[in-house]
């Protein structure tokens, strides 16, 4: 594995997931941020990780599980209140976006490059960190 195992312990923390492909491991690493799909201001992100495989599927249904790796986004509750109250434009950074059609039924999106750890500026205090596993 590429990435560290973090130091930072996040207690009660609400999960959200999603699936990039091995070959953006570099990328993160480099720049500190995940990103979203070509073309799109926000990252999509699911409640399990086989939800967030199945949504990638549904985009590109030549993905396959060898090929990517499971981004878990770990949000203490004071970054999970940050996050869905502070505005990206008109939007909340953290949102659940619910559509008619069945592509992004249900997905939350995180409306920017989510960062690897995110801390509150003034106390230092995390608010989120991100880790990666090979899918299942």
């Amino acid at each position: 594995m590429m990435f560290p195992q973090s130091s930072v312990a996040v207690r009660e923390s609400k999960v959200l997931y999603t699936i990039i492909p091995k070959s953006e491991t570099t990328t993160i690493e480099e720049t500190g941020f995940v990103k979203g799909d070509p073309g799109k201001s926000y990252v999509g992100l699911r409640e399990s990780p086989e939800q967030a495989f199945e949504r990638a599927r549904l985009i590109n249904k030549d993905v396959k599980s060898e090929e990517c790796m499971v981004c878990a986004v770990r949000f203490t509750p004071l970054g999970w209140m940050h996050c869905t109250t502070k505005m990206q434009g008109s939007v909340p950074m953290l949102h659940k976006k619910i559509y008619q059609d069945h592509l992004d039924w249900e997905t939350w999106h995180f409306n920017a490059a989510i960062p690897v750890e995110m801390r509150e500026a003034n106390t230092g205090e995390v608010l989120l960190n991100v880790t990666f596993r090979e899918c299942q």
